[in-house]
């Protein structure tokens, strides 16, 4: 005969179980999380010649293995560019309006927020940045 404490233990364990089951069902792996994709700034090319056209985003990036709910900025500074030893004084803050109040990414989703293009009349190293995010590439003659 099996004792009282051996049954509550069991019945203890069965619980459990369910309880973890069902909480497996009512958050199944596949549903996005609230997270906050990784800012950057892309380019169409990394070596650029002089007289061509940069043309860089700034976007967000899921770089993690599950689906991701974010709210992306309303308000951000422009995308700027410049040479190494260029004095910038330009400041442009942009505000923008979206469809909705949050968007999904997949894992390895880009949600694109800016563009814009830099004619090329130097040769040297180009940074494009906006807020932390920047990126430099080549600009040959």
């Amino acid at each position: 005969m099996v004792k009282a404490n051996r049954l509550w233990y069991i019945a203890m364990i069965m619980c459990f179980l369910a309880l973890a089951a069902s909480a497996g069902y009512m958050t199944p792996s596949d549903s996005p999380l609230d997270g906050t994709p990784t800012p950057r700034i892309v380019t169409d090319k990394e070596v650029y010649r002089l007289g061509e056209t940069i043309h860089a985003e700034y976007v967000l990036v899921n770089e993690g293995e599950r689906a991701i709910s974010f709210q992306p900025p309303g308000t951000l500074p422009g995308i700027q560019g410049g040479f190494e030893g260029d004095v910038n004084h330009v400041s442009t803050i942009v505000n923008i309006s979206y469809t909705r109040e949050r968007f999904t990414l997949p894992p390895g989703g880009i949600f694109k927020v800016l563009s814009r293009d830099f004619q090329q009349l130097r040769v040297g190293n180009f940074t494009v940045w906006c807020g932390s995010a920047s990126k430099t590439v080549k600009v040959l003659p």
